[in-house]
């Protein structure tokens, strides 16, 4: 992401065109974009999660497939 990136910014781009079979890959390194705009992709993930549940019926991550309904799911994932 750019310097100027926000939130929202993040958000639209992942979201534009999104259709299931899709990765979402989002870096989180100041080593790969500007510096900390990890942040804006920390700020977008709660509408990013949201639009992907919108159009998907599985959420694969390296802990395994989450599957709905996903807050208890993601929740889960993230706690391991």
């Amino acid at each position: 992401w750019t310097a100027s990136a926000t939130a929202g910014s993040v958000e639209r781009t992942v979201l534009r065109g999104l259709t299931g079979g899709g990765t979402v890959l989002l870096h989180d390194s100041d080593q790969f974009a500007a510096p900390r705009s990890w942040e804006a992709t920390l700020g977008a993930l709660p509408g990013i999660l949201t639009g992907i549940a919108a159009v998907v019926t599985a959420i694969v991550t390296e802990a395994g497939v989450l599957e709905p309904p996903y807050g208890e799911s993601i929740a889960k994932a993230l706690a391991s």
